[in-house]
């Protein structure tokens, strides 16, 4: 089943998924459904939030 979400759903997954695996971003791939690569590419443009985050 293909969804198609929000910009601001899309985002919300991703950060809410790297919490649930304490970062481990292979773990939030495997976690979301999405292959590793597919989870880099939807971080990226969300890594200045997330190093903010972090401060």
């Amino acid at each position: 089943e293909n969804v198609l979400l929000t910009d601001t759903q899309e985002r919300e997954q991703v950060l809410a998924a790297l919490p649930q695996t304490k970062g481990n971003r292979s773990k939030a791939a495997k976690l979301l459904g999405i292959s590793r690569a597919t989870f880099y590419r939807r971080l990226k443009p969300l890594e200045i939030d997330i190093l903010k985050k972090a401060t």
